[in-house]
């Protein structure tokens, strides 16, 4: 069966990560949709498929729903005998339901950080109804979605990093690392340590909120932007703990590594995390200050009971989610549709 998978790039993050593996690893088509109002994080993508030896086809889209890009892509898999298409993001998911192919299309979560965004995953809610199988990358995610068709096949640990250091007492060092957008909420992580001394949080990333971040934060020398960066591997070595605020989540690539490399881990209740991390981290309610500023100063006072549950639990996840059990799970679901 001839294969592709369908991708819109946004800002490169887990998305991105495992559309490159998808590609490279299980012998797939790359087709990416490329926005010609914001070429930038498609034209990103593009380095790294360049960078990797992957082949792909581009179609520009011009609106946020394109027809003459459905025109275009149909054509495109009726003179590459295309059998199956795996989308992978909104956009690519609402043009993967109307093409004449086997259907299939991750759902890597929700962000609703506003009015249109919300309009646009209603968009993608029905025509999700029309992909033969949606996958789902949590547990949390799975027991929520609707959808008849839906398998869980969870994230995979794509980093190959090991902390050795441990800090049981001083100053506090945290870092948070993904894409500034509302949903991550960096800001409630910002207002929790302005509100406990000795703290500093290193910030990982580039997005939509990094203006209003830099505001809230300036003259504060608690804070750290390093923008985004290709390896994170020193980051989560150098850091006491990863924070993650987020309103809303999946199961972020960044929490799996993180894990696997032995960090603790200080983060909100939402999508996947409490599924994943169970009782080895820190959780605090999302949106509530108070709460986060607790969860950290439990951590900051009792460092080395978490360090050593971070130790244990790393072993744990480098065995489960290892990259080529993910493939394996794939590659069997691919074949089910032959």
């Amino acid at each position: 069966m001839s294969r592709a998978i369908l991708f819109s790039p946004g800002p490169f993050g887990g998305a991105e990560r495992i559309v490159l593996t998808s590609t490279k690893e299980l012998n797939s088509e790359l087709i990416l949709i490329k926005e010609t109002r914001n070429p930038r994080p498609c034209e990103e993508f593009i380095d790294r498929c360049v960078e990797s030896n992957i082949p792909f086809k581009t179609f520009n889209c011009k609106s946020q729903f394109d027809l003459s890009t459905l025109s275009e892509l149909k054509e495109y898999i009726k003179s590459k005998n295309i059998s199956m298409i795996h989308s992978h993001g909104m956009k690519a998911n609402f043009y993967n339901s109307l093409l004449p192919v086997i259907k299939v299309a991750t759902q890597h979560g929700k962000t609703s950080h506003s009015s249109k965004a919300i309009v646009l995953e209603m968009i993608e809610h029905f025509a999700l109804k029309k992909i033969k199988n949606v996958i789902c990358v949590s547990k949390a995610m799975h027991g929520q979605l609707t959808y008849k068709n839906k398998i869980l096949i969870e994230n995979y640990l794509s980093l190959e990093t090991q902390k050795i250091k441990y800090s049981s007492g001083g100053s506090l060092n945290l870092v948070a690392i993904g894409r500034l957008s509302k949903e991550k909420a960096i800001s409630d992580a910002i207002e929790a340590i302005s509100r406990i001394e000795n703290t500093y949080l290193t910030i990982v990333g580039e997005g939509p909120e990094k203006k209003k971040l830099q505001v809230m934060s300036h003259n504060r020398k608690t804070i750290n932007f390093v923008g985004f960066q290709k390896d994170i591997s020193k980051y989560l070595k150098e850091a006491d703990a990863l924070i993650m605020p987020s309103h809303r989540e999946g199961l972020p690539m960044t929490l799996i590594e993180a894990c696997a490399a032995g960090l603790p881990v200080i983060a909100s209740q939402v999508g996947g995390i409490p599924d994943f991390l169970e009782d080895n981290s820190l959780l605090f309610t999302p949106n509530d200050l108070t709460d986060i500023k607790s969860k950290i100063i439990e951590f900051k006072n009792n460092r080395n009971k978490y360090n050593e549950k971070a130790k244990f639990f790393a072993d744990i996840v480098k065995k489960k989610y290892s990259i080529q059990k993910w493939l394996e799970k794939v590659e069997m679901y691919y074949k089910s549709l032959e």
